[in-house]
């Protein structure tokens, strides 16, 4: 006996398992996109005038 919830986990790992090749493969793509993301950010924060509010 199986509770759907553990078969939409079941589903979302199987998913993980496939999407995670093809995000190895991506992955330069995205790192480059949110460096881009995060510079057009800081540089907006910047000529605001403030600090990141999001420092970790």
């Amino acid at each position: 006996p199986v509770s759907p919830r553990e078969v939409t986990v079941l589903r979302q790992f199987k998913l993980c398992i496939i999407l995670l090749p093809l995000l190895s493969l991506h992955r330069v793509r995205i790192v480059i996109l949110v460096n881009s993301v995060r510079t057009s950010e800081m540089k907006e924060l910047g000529a605001a005038g403030g600090q990141s509010p999001r420092s970790h």
